[in-house]
């Protein structure tokens, strides 16, 4: 879910950079989609959770339905009577299934069902009336197929030609729904003076017909009748909107909720305070967990809840903390970056403590920093990555991006390692794909020396031995050559002295010679051991034993050169 959750947050922040409410209210809407999607994912965690947990996710469900109704509707034009019903219909549908409607149905008498009245009511304040016609349509039949009594019949009839013909609230409203609406009432007045008179006394029929009226006085919208039969504040409230209040603003209807709405039952305590506008207090709610409580704050505050903007940064702070502990670095560094001066902050410690595993999640961090304009933490990461990879022997790679972070020094380490892991391993790494531009750029005397190193090998492998011979008198004409790779050069060379006068002039014959003999003053023992290294892995010798060896080997070579004097 942190990911689903992370791409609609990246959606609101980067794909829209200038706020454009009816492009925010549809992405918004994702939010409540993938929400309400969860629970219906029949294999997924929510089902492994215990039932109190699964209660408080819906809970969170319909809090965050309810303030996206109000606050970040996904549609201007959207009626807020009947989103509330809906809302209301979604969000607590036990109260109407607790009444086995059908057991109702199927009596012999539905009118005389204990449920029955208890029930009409509810579906009434429910905005359950095509359920309701039916549920009177069977009632009426039931009426003429038991009973002869006429009163009965027109007081039932009476009451189902008012519930028929309420002109049921849709979403837009009809152009000509208020009219409707007014006809319906005028209606209502003369059906109730049909009936008004068999409300005297304790008789059956009078106990029918005052509730009949009360079922009339409901779909009126009549304050105290809603009061009187509503379960709870909250049924109440939904119910006087979609009734008495059809065309009432969300700032009405909030106004509203404030006359009314005095005291709370505890489990609706979050929803009186969303009805009530006081968005501050929801926020303060322990029980909302981090995920849920930055996205609320931040949608909130990208419609223009300014009062939370604190609220709303330390939220998404602490949010991203916990992605970064869940190994979401990239998802924690897009929530971080939305947050100011102290998001980026945060952003610069999460990038230096990040331990990097691998060139592509090199190549993620640096695309951030890239976007984020952290220009000083993109020149580390492109060291600390060029570590990494130098480590693990991609010597190109790592020269890529020791390069782009300007480091030449670093740069011509890399092809020193590439040396050694040659004397290590017997394997020269070719550098080939290294581009002509960075290829230029490595002057560095071990940079130099490696390319010109590993040219000399290619010709020797493809017995281009004039080639051959004019690499290794350059490498040994350099002064930027490195001392102690001079003797395994030689070594590596050793078939194009034996020979000498197919490949080499008597005055590049002479550089070799004059280079050998520096060589042999020269009392650093390291090439000496790198070469012992390379050519006698399993055998340990001391430096001096190898130097000593190698020049009376190489001396022997260069005596029988025919342009030795």
């Amino acid at each position: 879910m942190y990911h689903k959750l992370a791409t609609i947050f990246r959606s609101l922040h980067y794909l829209n950079p200038v706020p454009d409410t009816t492009v925010l209210s549809i992405r918004t809407g994702r939010y409540s989609a993938l929400l309400n999607e969860f629970p219906k994912e029949s294999h997924g965690p929510y089902w492994r959770e215990p039932p109190e947990k699964r209660a408080s996710y819906l809970h969170k469900v319909a809090l965050w339905d309810l303030c996206q109704l109000f606050y970040f509707p996904t549609s201007e034009q959207e009626c807020c009577s009947a989103a509330l019903i809906r809302w209301l219909k979604a969000t607590d549908n036990k109260s109407v299934i607790k009444f086995y409607i059908q057991d109702i149905y199927n009596d012999k008498t539905p009118i005389h069902h204990a449920q029955f009245w208890p029930a009409v009511f509810k579906l009434i304040i429910r905005g359950e009336l095509r359920a309701l016609t039916s549920l009177l349509t069977q009632a009426r039949k039931r009426v003429i197929e038991q009973s002869h009594d006429d009163i009965l019949l027109l007081l039932i009839s009476t009451f189902l030609q008012a519930v028929s013909k309420f002109p049921i609230l849709e979403d837009p409203p009809q152009q000509n729904y208020l009219q409707s609406k007014q006809a319906w009432q005028q209606n209502c007045l003369e059906l109730t003076e049909k009936i008004r008179d068999f409300t005297v006394g304790t008789s059956t029929i009078s106990e029918f017909a005052i509730c009949v009226l009360d079922g009339i006085k409901l779909l009126q919208g009549d304050q105290n009748t809603v009061n009187r039969l509503s379960e709870t504040k909250l049924e109440s409230l939904v119910a006087l909107a979609y009734y008495a209040y059809t065309h009432a603003s969300r700032s009405n209807i909030q106004g509203l909720a404030k006359e009314m709405w005095t005291d709370a039952e505890v489990e609706l305590k979050d929803f009186k305070n969303v009805f009530q506008g006081n968005i501050e207090a929801i926020l303060k709610e322990d029980k909302l967990d981090l995920w849920y409580l930055s996205h609320l704050s931040d949608v909130l505050v990208l419609f223009g809840v300014d009062s939370i903007k604190d609220k709303r940064q330390n939220s998404v702070i602490a949010y991203s903390k916990h992605l970064l502990d869940n190994g979401l670095w990239l998802e924690a560094l897009d929530y971080m970056s939305t947050c100011g001066s102290q998001g980026r902050d945060c952003m610069h410690k999460a990038i230096q403590q990040l331990d990097i595993k691998d060139e592509e999640m090199a190549k993620e961090l640096l695309a951030c920093c890239d976007n984020f304009y952290m220009h000083d933490e993109k020149n580390r990461l492109y060291k600390e990555t060029g570590n990494i990879l130098q480590n693990s022997r991609k010597f190109s790679s790592a020269i890529f991006y020791y390069d782009q972070a300007g480091d030449a020094l670093a740069v011509d380490n890399t092809f020193k390692s590439a040396m050694n892991n040659y004397v290590n391993t017997g394997q020269l790494t070719d550098l080939g794909d290294l581009s002509p531009d960075l290829k230029a750029r490595c002057n560095g005397p071990y940079a130099k020396f490696y390319l010109g190193f590993f040219d000399l090998h290619s010709f020797i492998e493809a017995n281009d031995y004039k080639k051959a011979a004019k690499q290794l008198h350059e490498l040994l004409k350099s002064p930027s050559s490195p001392i102690e790779f001079i003797p395994m050069l030689y070594v590596r060379s050793v078939g194009l002295l034996q020979n000498p006068a197919l490949w080499f002039s008597a005055e590049e014959y002479a550089c070799l010679e004059l280079r050998f003999e520096e060589l042999s003053q020269n009392e650093d023992l390291t090439g000496y051991t790198l070469l012992g290294n390379m050519l006698l892995k399993d055998t340990q010798l001391e430096g001096i034993m190898i130097r000593d060896t190698f020049f009376d080997l190489l001396s022997l070579v260069l005596k029988r050169s025919p342009y030795t004097v």
